[in-house]
């Protein structure tokens, strides 16, 4: 797939902005999108919006805030419009996530460099922090990473993970059900939740378990401690193996074209160069299956632990024994608070 594949209106957006662009070197063109000043940003962006949306800007305030009110398909057709620009690459790869300072994608030979570069300040950063931090050796730390890209000339949204952490992931999902299970509980509202304080909204709810609220919480305190201790112990598990093997996870729907990328350890992520990412990942690419196989051992274990996790709480467990816990108050924007009545409706 060539990297110019830029829809009428992007073109007309570019050439406003950079009339010289199309008349660039490929390396001078990636160099521009992997750094666009701010001010051609936000020139590209009114005129896709006035163009797509009939939407009308003059300043980069009222963008953010017409950006925040877009519908979730009026996003999708922004995203999709923009990712030209932004994108590198066979499959105009974009890492829709945060790089080190002075950095940009192509400065990243593969996906191995830029997870190995960002486990390391990562851990730097910790043991800044908090002295007491034991710093982790490097076995893939490559977690839900966001991107957009072309796959099969379709526009989709990715997540990029290794394999441990994914499948800590999907231990995590599993297991907060599972708990549901094993003491049915909900939240509701407390006694400050919807409270008005300037511009913002106070968040408060609180767990019914039925009266079995310390014990809940013990045993979510258990879960916790177990999910941290195996995702480590996979880190190292997949490490091991060696496989080099990626899987490709279609979570599409009609309105949300979406894939998983999971790689199995270093020596797959060495595999992968942004420049050529879907090409690369079909090289090593195997069936899910394996990968599902896997995750659904994990699950057994995790239930046959909160199992016996939970006998012994029923036994030798005082819920008269009040943890201290810091007090927190959580507040929302009011987009957070519209989108999240949305989703309550």
């Amino acid at each position: 797939m060539s990297e110019h594949r830029e829809s009428p209106l992007l073109r007309h957006a570019i050439l406003r902005v950079q009339p010289d662009y199309f008349f660039w070197s490929r390396q001078e063109q990636k160099n521009y999108r992997v750094n666009i000043p701010r001010e051609d940003d936000f020139k590209i962006n009114q005129y896709l919006f006035l163009k797509l949306f009939n939407i009308t800007v003059h300043t980069h305030e009222q963008l953010r805030v017409e950006w925040d009110n877009l519908s979730m398909g009026q996003l999708h057709i922004l995203n999709e419009n923009r990712l030209p620009i932004q994108g590198v690459g066979d499959d105009l790869f974009f890492l829709n996530d945060a790089l080190m300072p002075g950095k940009t994608i192509l400065d990243y030979e593969t996906l191995y460099d830029y997870d190995f570069e960002d486990h390391e300040f990562q851990e730097r950063s910790r043991k800044e922090q908090w002295p007491e931090h034991i710093v982790r050796s490097y076995h893939g730390s490559l977690y839900h990473r966001w991107a957009r890209l072309y796959v099969d000339d379709q526009f989709i949204y990715a997540t990029l993970s290794y394999a441990g952490c994914y499948i800590y992931g999907e231990l995590e999902t599993h297991g907060f059900d599972y708990l549901r299970d094993l003491i049915p509980h909900e939240y509701v509202p407390g006694r400050h939740h919807g409270e008005r304080e300037e511009s913002v909204t106070r968040w408060d709810f609180r767990i019914d378990a039925g009266g079995r609220e310390a014990q809940l919480d013990e045993l979510k305190s258990r879960f916790t401690r177990y999910i941290m201790q195996r995702n480590d112990e996979l880190a190292q598990i997949w490490d091991q193996r060696q496989l080099g093997q990626a899987y490709v996870i279609d979570r599409s729907s009609p309105d949300d074209p979406s894939f998983s990328f999971v790689f199995s350890d270093p020596l797959a992520l060495k595999q992968i160069r942004f420049r050529h990412f879907m090409g690369n990942v079909r090289a090593i690419e195997e069936p899910q299956a394996c990968l599902n196989r896997e995750v659904e051992t994990e699950k057994i274990r995790l239930q046959e632990f909160l199992n016996t996790q939970l006998a012994d709480i029923h036994e030798n467990f005082d819920p008269n024994i009040i943890k201290l816990k810091p007090r927190r108050k959580v507040i929302l924007s009011p987009r957070a608070a519209r989108d999240i009545n949305k989703l309550e409706c």
